[in-house]
Protein backbone atom coordinates (compact mmCIF):
# COMPACT_ATOMS: atom_id res chain seq x y z
CA UNK A 1 0.00 0.00 0.00
CA UNK A 2 2.85 2.69 0.53
CA UNK A 3 4.25 1.83 -2.58
CA UNK A 4 1.10 2.87 -4.02
CA UNK A 5 0.15 5.44 -2.33
CA UNK A 6 4.04 6.94 -3.61
CA UNK A 7 3.19 6.20 -7.13
CA UNK A 8 0.26 7.89 -6.73
CA UNK A 9 1.76 10.70 -5.49
CA UNK A 10 4.20 10.53 -7.97
CA UNK A 11 1.49 10.29 -11.19
CA UNK A 12 -0.15 13.11 -9.07
CA UNK A 13 2.97 15.26 -9.39
CA UNK A 14 3.91 13.91 -13.27
CA UNK A 15 0.60 15.21 -14.60
CA UNK A 16 0.60 18.03 -12.80
CA UNK A 17 4.17 19.13 -14.26
CA UNK A 18 3.04 18.20 -17.66
CA UNK A 19 -0.06 20.31 -17.55
CA UNK A 20 1.75 22.92 -16.36
CA UNK A 21 4.23 22.52 -19.66
CA UNK A 22 1.34 22.33 -22.03
CA UNK A 23 -0.24 25.64 -20.38
CA UNK A 24 3.25 27.15 -21.06
CA UNK A 25 3.19 25.96 -24.35
CA UNK A 26 -0.17 27.27 -24.99
CA UNK A 27 0.88 30.70 -24.62
CA UNK A 28 4.48 30.14 -26.47
CA UNK A 29 1.85 29.51 -29.32
CA UNK A 30 0.66 33.09 -28.97
CA UNK A 31 2.12 35.84 -30.73
CA UNK A 32 3.14 38.91 -27.97
CA UNK A 33 0.39 41.73 -28.04
CA UNK A 34 1.96 44.94 -28.24
CA UNK A 35 1.80 47.75 -25.99
CA UNK A 36 -0.14 49.85 -28.35
CA UNK A 37 -2.93 47.26 -28.73
CA UNK A 38 -3.37 46.46 -24.66
CA UNK A 39 -3.50 50.35 -24.74
CA UNK A 40 -6.32 50.94 -27.51
CA UNK A 41 -8.47 47.78 -25.86
CA UNK A 42 -8.38 49.56 -22.41
CA UNK A 43 -9.09 52.81 -23.85
CA UNK A 44 -11.97 50.85 -26.38
CA UNK A 45 -13.43 48.99 -23.10
CA UNK A 46 -13.67 52.81 -21.69
CA UNK A 47 -15.64 54.16 -23.93
CA UNK A 48 -17.86 51.24 -23.70
CA UNK A 49 -18.49 52.10 -20.37
CA UNK A 50 -21.46 53.66 -18.93
CA UNK A 51 -19.30 55.42 -16.98
CA UNK A 52 -15.72 56.20 -18.39
CA UNK A 53 -14.43 57.04 -15.14
CA UNK A 54 -15.11 53.48 -13.57
CA UNK A 55 -11.97 51.83 -14.93
CA UNK A 56 -12.53 48.22 -16.51
CA UNK A 57 -11.65 44.87 -15.95
CA UNK A 58 -9.06 42.69 -16.74
CA UNK A 59 -11.83 40.28 -19.03
CA UNK A 60 -12.91 43.44 -20.58
CA UNK A 61 -9.30 43.95 -21.68
CA UNK A 62 -9.15 40.79 -22.93
CA UNK A 63 -12.55 40.94 -24.96
CA UNK A 64 -11.50 43.95 -26.89
CA UNK A 65 -8.33 41.92 -27.55
CA UNK A 66 -10.50 39.53 -29.06
CA UNK A 67 -9.50 36.68 -26.38
CA UNK A 68 -11.27 34.82 -24.34
CA UNK A 69 -10.77 35.29 -20.71
CA UNK A 70 -9.23 33.22 -18.40
CA UNK A 71 -5.90 32.29 -16.14
CA UNK A 72 -3.43 32.38 -19.40
CA UNK A 73 -4.59 35.59 -20.72
CA UNK A 74 -3.70 37.39 -17.13
CA UNK A 75 -0.83 35.66 -16.75
CA UNK A 76 0.00 37.09 -20.22
CA UNK A 77 -1.29 40.82 -19.83
CA UNK A 78 -0.37 40.97 -16.15
CA UNK A 79 3.43 41.98 -17.04
CA UNK A 80 2.38 44.69 -19.23
CA UNK A 81 -0.27 45.74 -17.46
CA UNK A 82 2.15 46.64 -14.68
CA UNK A 83 4.87 48.12 -16.65
CA UNK A 84 2.27 50.22 -17.70
CA UNK A 85 1.54 51.28 -14.08
CA UNK A 86 4.91 51.72 -13.41
CA UNK A 87 5.06 54.32 -16.28
CA UNK A 88 2.25 56.51 -15.17
CA UNK A 89 -0.03 55.66 -18.76
CA UNK A 90 -2.25 53.17 -16.21
CA UNK A 91 -3.68 53.44 -12.90
CA UNK A 92 -4.96 50.39 -10.93
CA UNK A 93 -8.49 50.55 -8.24
CA UNK A 94 -10.85 48.89 -6.61
CA UNK A 95 -14.64 48.71 -7.57
CA UNK A 96 -17.15 47.06 -5.47
CA UNK A 97 -13.86 44.57 -4.37
CA UNK A 98 -12.89 44.20 -7.86
CA UNK A 99 -9.42 45.24 -9.51
CA UNK A 100 -10.27 47.85 -12.53
CA UNK A 101 -7.47 49.49 -14.25
CA UNK A 102 -8.04 53.24 -16.47
CA UNK A 103 -5.82 55.29 -18.39
CA UNK A 104 -3.91 58.40 -17.10
CA UNK A 105 -3.78 61.33 -18.97
CA UNK A 106 -0.31 60.40 -19.96
CA UNK A 107 -2.06 56.96 -20.94
CA UNK A 108 -4.96 58.95 -23.26
CA UNK A 109 -2.40 60.92 -24.98
CA UNK A 110 -0.39 58.18 -25.77
CA UNK A 111 -3.57 56.40 -27.36
CA UNK A 112 -4.56 59.66 -29.20
CA UNK A 113 -1.08 59.82 -31.12
CA UNK A 114 -1.22 56.22 -32.20
CA UNK A 115 -3.14 54.23 -34.60
CA UNK A 116 -3.25 50.83 -32.82
CA UNK A 117 -7.05 50.98 -33.05
CA UNK A 118 -7.29 49.88 -36.33
CA UNK A 119 -5.95 46.49 -35.24
CA UNK A 120 -8.28 45.80 -32.35
CA UNK A 121 -10.60 42.83 -33.25
CA UNK A 122 -14.38 43.45 -33.58
CA UNK A 123 -15.65 44.87 -30.04
CA UNK A 124 -18.18 42.54 -27.99
CA UNK A 125 -20.74 45.10 -27.90
CA UNK A 126 -20.86 44.88 -31.60
CA UNK A 127 -20.17 41.02 -31.81
CA UNK A 128 -23.57 40.89 -29.88
CA UNK A 129 -25.26 43.23 -31.67
CA UNK A 130 -24.76 41.46 -35.14
CA UNK A 131 -25.61 37.94 -33.26
CA UNK A 132 -28.55 39.34 -32.35
CA UNK A 133 -29.59 40.71 -36.07
CA UNK A 134 -28.38 37.34 -36.99
CA UNK A 135 -30.95 35.37 -35.15
CA UNK A 136 -33.61 38.49 -35.91
CA UNK A 137 -33.12 37.98 -39.72
CA UNK A 138 -33.79 33.86 -38.88
CA UNK A 139 -36.83 34.13 -37.20
CA UNK A 140 -38.12 36.91 -39.74
CA UNK A 141 -37.45 34.34 -42.85
CA UNK A 142 -39.31 31.54 -40.36
CA UNK A 143 -41.92 33.88 -40.11
CA UNK A 144 -42.25 34.74 -43.67
CA UNK A 145 -42.06 31.52 -44.85
CA UNK A 146 -45.06 30.58 -42.19
CA UNK A 147 -46.81 33.74 -44.05
CA UNK A 148 -45.65 32.28 -47.28
CA UNK A 149 -47.40 28.87 -46.83
CA UNK A 150 -50.36 30.65 -44.98
CA UNK A 151 -50.55 32.55 -48.57
CA UNK A 152 -50.80 29.18 -50.55
CA UNK A 153 -53.31 27.83 -48.28
CA UNK A 154 -55.39 30.90 -48.81
CA UNK A 155 -55.34 30.91 -52.21
CA UNK A 156 -56.51 27.50 -52.61
CA UNK A 157 -59.04 28.16 -50.17
CA UNK A 158 -60.28 30.69 -52.65
CA UNK A 159 -60.00 28.46 -55.82
CA UNK A 160 -62.68 26.48 -54.14
CA UNK A 161 -65.05 28.47 -56.37
CA UNK A 162 -68.60 28.60 -54.00
CA UNK A 163 -67.03 26.96 -51.17
CA UNK A 164 -66.35 30.82 -48.94
CA UNK A 165 -69.49 32.08 -49.80
CA UNK A 166 -71.61 29.37 -49.32
CA UNK A 167 -69.10 28.98 -45.92
CA UNK A 168 -70.19 32.77 -45.11
CA UNK A 169 -73.71 32.89 -45.37
CA UNK A 170 -73.45 28.84 -42.83
CA UNK A 171 -71.57 30.66 -40.41
CA UNK A 172 -73.67 33.64 -40.15
CA UNK A 173 -76.68 31.33 -39.50
CA UNK A 174 -74.80 28.81 -37.26
CA UNK A 175 -73.74 31.61 -34.98
CA UNK A 176 -76.89 33.99 -35.48
CA UNK A 177 -74.54 36.50 -36.78
CA UNK A 178 -77.52 37.58 -39.22
CA UNK A 179 -79.71 38.32 -35.91
CA UNK A 180 -76.68 40.30 -34.22
CA UNK A 181 -76.08 42.52 -37.32
CA UNK A 182 -79.98 43.37 -37.75
CA UNK A 183 -79.82 44.07 -33.97
CA UNK A 184 -77.01 45.97 -34.16
CA UNK A 185 -78.74 48.02 -37.27
CA UNK A 186 -81.80 49.04 -35.38
CA UNK A 187 -79.42 50.74 -32.51
CA UNK A 188 -80.75 53.99 -31.34
CA UNK A 189 -78.75 57.15 -32.97
CA UNK A 190 -80.22 60.12 -30.94
CA UNK A 191 -77.05 61.60 -30.86
CA UNK A 192 -72.95 61.55 -32.04
CA UNK A 193 -71.93 58.83 -29.50
CA UNK A 194 -74.67 56.03 -30.56
CA UNK A 195 -74.41 56.83 -34.15
CA UNK A 196 -70.54 56.47 -33.11
CA UNK A 197 -70.94 53.22 -31.38
CA UNK A 198 -73.08 51.69 -33.63
CA UNK A 199 -71.04 52.04 -36.47
CA UNK A 200 -68.19 50.65 -34.48
CA UNK A 201 -70.10 47.93 -33.38
CA UNK A 202 -71.00 47.22 -37.31
CA UNK A 203 -67.75 47.38 -38.32
CA UNK A 204 -66.57 44.92 -35.72
CA UNK A 205 -68.87 42.55 -35.92
CA UNK A 206 -68.10 42.82 -39.90
CA UNK A 207 -64.28 42.00 -39.25
CA UNK A 208 -65.31 39.19 -36.85
CA UNK A 209 -67.31 37.37 -39.78
CA UNK A 210 -64.60 37.72 -41.95
CA UNK A 211 -61.92 35.99 -39.92
CA UNK A 212 -64.22 33.54 -38.63
CA UNK A 213 -65.16 32.21 -42.35
CA UNK A 214 -61.38 32.39 -43.65
CA UNK A 215 -60.96 30.20 -40.25
CA UNK A 216 -63.45 27.96 -41.48
CA UNK A 217 -62.28 27.79 -45.32
CA UNK A 218 -58.63 26.90 -44.00
CA UNK A 219 -59.64 24.57 -41.38
CA UNK A 220 -60.25 21.71 -44.09
CA UNK A 221 -58.28 20.53 -47.20
CA UNK A 222 -59.38 22.49 -50.66
CA UNK A 223 -62.81 21.15 -52.29
CA UNK A 224 -64.22 20.00 -48.93
CA UNK A 225 -67.99 20.28 -48.79
CA UNK A 226 -69.26 23.39 -46.80
CA UNK A 227 -71.56 21.76 -44.24
CA UNK A 228 -68.63 19.33 -43.26
CA UNK A 229 -66.28 22.48 -43.05
CA UNK A 230 -68.37 24.03 -40.18
CA UNK A 231 -69.13 20.87 -38.94
CA UNK A 232 -65.75 20.15 -38.30
CA UNK A 233 -64.42 23.56 -37.55
CA UNK A 234 -67.70 24.02 -34.53
CA UNK A 235 -66.47 20.69 -33.37
CA UNK A 236 -62.85 21.47 -32.89
CA UNK A 237 -64.26 24.93 -31.28
CA UNK A 238 -67.13 23.53 -29.60
CA UNK A 239 -66.92 25.42 -25.99
CA UNK A 240 -66.17 28.39 -27.46
CA UNK A 241 -68.95 28.26 -30.23
CA UNK A 242 -71.94 26.77 -27.57
CA UNK A 243 -70.91 29.60 -24.68
CA UNK A 244 -71.53 32.43 -27.62
CA UNK A 245 -74.88 30.71 -29.29
CA UNK A 246 -76.15 30.37 -25.18
CA UNK A 247 -75.54 34.25 -24.57
CA UNK A 248 -77.20 34.91 -27.68
CA UNK A 249 -79.91 32.89 -26.74
CA UNK A 250 -80.10 34.35 -23.56
CA UNK A 251 -80.22 38.16 -25.25
CA UNK A 252 -83.27 37.07 -27.37
CA UNK A 253 -85.21 35.41 -24.54
CA UNK A 254 -84.81 38.34 -22.38
CA UNK A 255 -86.94 40.46 -24.84
CA UNK A 256 -84.53 43.11 -24.69
CA UNK A 257 -81.37 44.21 -26.17
CA UNK A 258 -79.16 47.62 -26.42
CA UNK A 259 -75.65 48.86 -26.60
CA UNK A 260 -74.69 47.07 -23.76
CA UNK A 261 -75.75 43.28 -24.09
CA UNK A 262 -74.82 43.70 -27.78
CA UNK A 263 -71.64 44.56 -27.07
CA UNK A 264 -70.81 41.75 -24.57
CA UNK A 265 -72.49 39.20 -27.78
CA UNK A 266 -69.68 40.73 -29.62
CA UNK A 267 -66.80 40.27 -27.46
CA UNK A 268 -67.44 36.52 -27.36
CA UNK A 269 -67.67 36.07 -31.23
CA UNK A 270 -64.36 37.87 -30.66
CA UNK A 271 -63.27 35.55 -28.38
CA UNK A 272 -63.61 32.91 -30.75
CA UNK A 273 -61.10 34.34 -32.83
CA UNK A 274 -58.81 34.80 -29.63
CA UNK A 275 -57.94 31.49 -28.99
CA UNK A 276 -54.18 29.85 -29.19
CA UNK A 277 -55.25 28.26 -32.92
CA UNK A 278 -56.84 30.40 -34.61
CA UNK A 279 -56.96 28.21 -37.59
CA UNK A 280 -57.26 24.76 -36.71
CA UNK A 281 -57.61 21.45 -38.27
CA UNK A 282 -57.04 20.04 -41.63
CA UNK A 283 -53.83 22.18 -42.64
CA UNK A 284 -50.78 20.27 -40.62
Amino acid sequence: MPIGKDGGKRGAGVRSSRASRDRGGELRRFEPVSDELVLAAVERAERHRERRDEGVMMSDIAEHLGFVHGSWTTRRLRPQIEAFIAAGVLVRSRRHGVLVWGLTSSGRRRVEGGDASVGLPESPQHRVWRHARALAAERIDEVCEQASGVLEEVMDALDSEGVHSDAWFALAERLQLSWLRARIAGLRRDDRWQTLARAALRDDLARSHRSLTAAVVLSAPPGTPPTQLLDGWSAHYQAATARCLQLIVDIRAAGHDDLATLTVALREVRGILELDDPIPVGRG
